[in-house]
């Protein structure tokens, strides 16, 4: 964010975006530098710096009624209350986001992450970092947040320096016990200095000693920080304060380099540049395509629910623009055609774009996309989405085609020498965090291949249960989907033509088998049987068709992850008859037979599967519904987040993975783009 310079793009990001600012506290350094930071992202600002007295708390209003009057004039609300716990109060009433600009003596939070960004740019790290917190630690809530946020780090020592009076909370020290953070509390302020990296001081908050000022003047001046504490001082260590200053730092301090909290306080601009709204980067082979694919429903379904977080989101894609581009283009997302082995255009556009975090969808585009953006941008999180193990749905298949059964084949995982599973295990490990689809991979990839667990997050479907369903009674035949294109409906439709629809017609004589399917112009015509009772009805226009039939078919052979239709099926109230690959990891104990097909069917009356229909809305709601499973991914990414650098400083198999010797996918991509760059030159 240093790069935002006036008349660019990222100047004016936030242009039309209103920001209001309620200040129940005095503040001049917060303030101003939300506001100017606002300004200088090309939002404007309403405000009032003495809410407490000239607004309408004056009269009795409670903070929740300002807030739910203040969230109509603006999109974003910068508090600062003299209440602890004021801002936790204020989001749970707002639909915009608050920011916590301090909460009387509980957190600061911006605070601690511009003191942070000032550690770093001072010291030049913060993983071991080690650090004296000094003053009114019972009160200061700039020291409180800076010690939880530094928890964060690895290798972290903290040393309290407090008179009696104000020493850290209890509950900041448990908190830091329960996360194996090194403290411990001092009272020779020389000592400690002589060993630290950085020496934050605070002042004595007079304004919390309102009724007891004879610990006010016990507390102050008892710690000093002036020319001779900086003879101790080591030479590389600074000094920072959150401001205003009392007595507690001297004058003659202020000219010594190592005096770091007037820069400190100019880093404060950037506090609102690093809260504002952040860019999520999804990169796919192809754009999502919502209308025929389950994976490109799910994948817009996380586009859209990072919108509704208030992120920018960009999709950039290698393939032509189709109407599946526009699709996204209608939800409010960016879009960028750029190949992957044109280093100078993707580079330029992720400087552009700043992502903090970047998705890719499926292993093979993290192969090509992620060694740029780790080149340009090592500080974004790398996400995997899975979609699922294309390595286990390749050894099923191969293992069918060898003759084993269905439940034969599912139960012979990839061994340790398979090609497509190294290819696989090696991006989820290059990745901070991988989106997996199926409960059943997750403890594949967990107890197997021995992923770690804050590697993964089980992000299944995202249903909604809004349809609305049709009576049962009315409906008849049978039908089944899935793109044409996809090997195990291929399979699957050639299966059930060939031997199951056969053995259904002769119990059931006047039924019909529909199939639908994007891509089914080409050789899936050959299976149009009027005849036979086997229509190719080919692309469905709308999910809504699957209320005119009795029965969903699903005869998979092979493959893996969660199975769209079924979730498709479910929400339009339509029962679903399966094999063990389609059943698989849909919900607990999920399990069926293939020649159970013809003698379900035969039974398929509306008295027999009036009642599977309610059962497939109630797992719909319990397994897979959108609000929740969506929570679980967002909290799995801030955590992410919040943890990035200490994790990587750990993964020691990641961190080997991107060693320059083992990239051979990067090196790959590099000669293809080396070879397009000379294609057309004349020989020599």
């Amino acid at each position: 964010m240093e790069k935002v310079r006036p008349g660019t793009d990222a100047a004016r990001q936030l242009d039309g975006y209103v920001m209001s600012t309620l200040f129940y506290e005095p503040s001049t350094r917060t303030r101003l530098s939300f506001e100017a930071a606002m300004a200088k992202l090309g939002g404007s600002v309403v405000s009032t710096e003495n809410a407490r007295e000239f607004s309408s708390v004056a009269k009795g209003e409670t903070l929740e009624d300002t807030i739910r009057t203040v969230e109509g004039y603006s999109d974003v609300v910068v508090l600062r209350h003299y209440l602890a716990g004021s801002a936790k109060a204020a989001a749970s009433v707002a639909a915009i986001p608050v920011l916590n600009a301090g909460d009387g003596p509980g957190q600061h939070p911006t605070q601690a992450l511009l003191d942070v960004y000032t550690i770093l740019r001072e010291v030049g790290k913060v993983n071991d970092v080690r650090i004296a917190l000094v003053g009114d630690l019972a009160n200061g809530r700039t020291a409180r947040s800076l010690a939880y946020l530094l928890s964060m780090y690895s290798n972290v020592k903290m040393y309290f320096v407090a008179p009696d009076v104000v020493r850290m909370g209890e509950d900041i020290k448990e908190f830091l016990d329960s996360k194996g953070v090194d403290w411990e509390e001092a009272s020779d302020l020389k000592a400690v200095a002589a060993e630290v990296d950085v020496l934050y001081q605070t002042r004595i908050q007079k304004e919390r000693f309102q009724d007891r000022p004879e610990d006010y003047e016990k507390a102050r001046g008892k710690f000093i920080v002036d020319s001779k504490l900086m003879d101790i001082l080591p030479r590389k260590s600074v000094v920072m304060h959150p401001l205003p200053r009392v007595d507690e730092i001297t004058p003659e301090v202020d000219a010594d380099p190592r005096a770091a909290y007037f820069r400190q306080t100019r880093n404060g601009l950037k506090r609102l540049q690093v809260t504002a709204q952040q860019t999520a980067l999804f990169f796919g082979q192809v754009w999502p395509e919502q209308s025929s694919s389950a994976a490109g429903v799910r994948t817009a379904a996380l586009v859209t629910a990072l919108l509704s977080w208030q992120w920018d989101v960009v999709f950039v894609s290698s393939s032509a623009r189709n109407v599946h581009t526009e699709l996204l283009e209608q939800q409010g997302c960016q879009t960028f055609q750029c190949p992957p082995n044109q280093e100078a255009q993707f580079t330029q556009l992720l400087q552009k774009l700043q992502p903090r975090v970047c998705v890719f969808d499926r292993f093979y585009t993290e192969e090509a996309f992620s060694f740029r953006v780790r080149e340009v941008m090592p500080e974004a999180l790398l996400v995997l989405d899975m979609q699922d193990l294309h390595c286990l749905r390749k050894a099923r298949q191969a293992a069918g085609l060898e003759g084993g059964t269905l439940l034969e084949a599912m139960t012979r995982p990839p061994k340790a020498s398979d090609a497509a599973l190294q290819r696989e295990l090696a991006s989820i490990y290059r990745s901070d965090l991988t989106l997996v689809c199926s409960p059943v991979e997750m403890a594949l990839l967990q107890s197997l291949y021995s992923i770690p667990e804050h590697k993964l997050c089980l992000a299944p479907f995202f249903a909604s249960t809004a349809v609305r369903v049709q009576p049962f009674g009315s409906r008849a035949n049978f039908m089944t989907i899935g793109n044409w294109r996809h090997p195990p409906n291929r399979d699957g439709v050639q299966w059930l033509c060939r031997d199951i629809w056969p053995a259904i017609r002769q119990q059931l004589p006047d039924a019909e088998l529909h199939i639908y399917g994007a891509y089914m112009a080409g050789d899936a015509q050959k299976y149009h049987k009027p005849a036979a009772g086997v229509c190719i009805k080919g692309f469905a226009p709308s999910l809504d068709i699957m209320q005119q039939y009795r029965v969903c078919l699903a005869p998979l052979r092979f493959g893996a992850g969660l199975k769209g239709k079924i979730v498709d099926s479910w929400a339009h109230g339509l029962p679903v008859c399966t094999t063990p690959v389609g059943a698989e990891g849909m919900f607990p104990g999920a399990e069926s037979q293939p020649e159970g097909f013809p003698v379900f069917v035969a039974q398929a009356t509306p008295g027999h599967t009036a009642p599977l229909h309610n059962w497939g809305l109630q797992l719909l709601q319990q397994l897979y519904g959108k609000d929740a499973r969506l929570q679980v991914v967002k909290e799995a990414l801030l955590t992410a987040l919040q943890h990035m650098e200490k994790r990587r400083s750990t993964d020691y198999v990641g961190q080997m993975l991107w060693s320059q010797q083992l990239r051979a996918t990067e090196y790959f991509s590099r000669w293809i783009e080396l070879k397009e760059r000379t294609v057309g030159l004349p020989s020599r």
